[in-house]
């Protein structure tokens, strides 16, 4: 069955294969990352410096989405009905993200997951609680002058990604 797109501003419906005609999350990711670095530099001989380095990281991430359902036109069922999405569709209700660490969803989704109260078997959306990564990282490095204009180093660094969230769209 295709899927219809209608709106004011086509002169005609435009129908869509219903495989391949799109799907909506509307996610929300929020990071605050604070960092403390410091670096120092010994010259041990006019020709030879050493680098040694530190950075601590800490990220705090948020995450929150809604899905298609939470804005899709209902069918006659109640069921949120893909043929009936117009171009004027509107943005997702504050509702449809439910709340952090609780769920009204049956059969159960785990924490952060909201599900259409009147049929809690349909998918709205969910806010994960947040989550804090941290880690500290180093650098050392060693340069070596041969002349005015050659310079021969090594250098060694470690690094930090933080994590983050799968929205669990099925």
């Amino acid at each position: 069955m295709p899927r219809t797109v209608r709106s004011a501003a086509i002169a005609a419906p435009l129908s869509l294969p219903q495989n391949g005609a799109g799907f909506f999350d509307d996610p929300f990711a929020e990071t605050e990352s604070n960092a403390f670095y410091a670096q120092f530099s010994w010259k041990a001989t006019n020709q030879l410096t050493f680098t040694l380095g530190g950075r601590t990281t800490e990220d705090k991430k948020d995450f929150r989405f809604a899905s298609a359902n939470a804005v899709l036109p209902r069918n006659t069922a109640g069921q949120p009905d893909g043929n009936l999405i117009t171009l004027a569709t509107p943005a997702p209700p504050t509702s449809a993200y439910g709340s952090a660490g609780t769920s009204n969803c049956n059969p159960a989704r785990g924490p952060g997951f909201y599900c259409d109260p009147a049929n809690p078997s349909i998918l709205l959306g969910g806010t994960y609680d947040q989550k804090t990564f941290k880690k500290s990282t180093g650098r050392f490095a060693a340069d070596y002058k041969l002349s005015k204009q050659n310079l021969i180093y090594v250098a060694y660094s470690t690094g930090f990604r933080s994590g983050g969230f799968n929205s669990g769209q099925p």
